[in-house]
């Protein structure tokens, strides 16, 4: 086994602007009716713990991050400005479906932006990984399909 001299690595002392998806779930299928015209994704952000800035804005993707969509709704914690806020934002995202659409397969990514104009960053987990596989914050990522009732 490999000894890992951990003294060499810097230790955290601060969350980075992070997200995730919490609905649906990774490689679901979700039904829907036939008059229906969205599916809910749905999730979490966080901002900066060091900065105590809140995420105000999260963005959705659906093509690999060529373009993306904001969030419509959001539940965060009122705050008075200049105050430091170490709390979630969660937010729902009603992704557009076809009514012509019998089955469908779809990929989500979000990010996270705060009030402080910090940005999520990392693009996957391999550009988000420490050693310590600890605050990884990369740009979380879901796939799952969608079909009619």
């Amino acid at each position: 086994m490999t000894k890992v001299d951990w003294a060499k690595y810097n230790p955290i002392f601060f969350t980075g602007v992070n997200s995730g998806i919490g609905l649906p779930e990774p490689d679901s299928t979700v039904e829907i009716s036939s008059s229906d015209e969205c599916v809910e994704v749905s999730g979490w952000a966080q901002g900066n713990g060091e900065n105590g800035t809140q995420v105000n804005k999260v963005e959705i993707s659906t093509d690999g991050g060529k373009t993306w969509t904001e969030a419509s709704e959001y539940v965060m914690e009122k705050r008075k400005p200049g105050r430091h806020c170490f709390s979630w934002t969660l937010w729902k995202y009603r992704l557009p479906v076809s009514k012509a659409t019998k089955s469908a397969n779809f990929t989500v990514m979000a990010r996270a932006f705060t009030d402080g104009g910090e940005g999520q960053v990392d693009k996957t987990i391999a550009t988000g990984y420490n050693m310590r596989g600890l605050m990884n914050c990369h740009q979380p990522e879901i796939a799952f399909t969608v079909t009619r009732k």
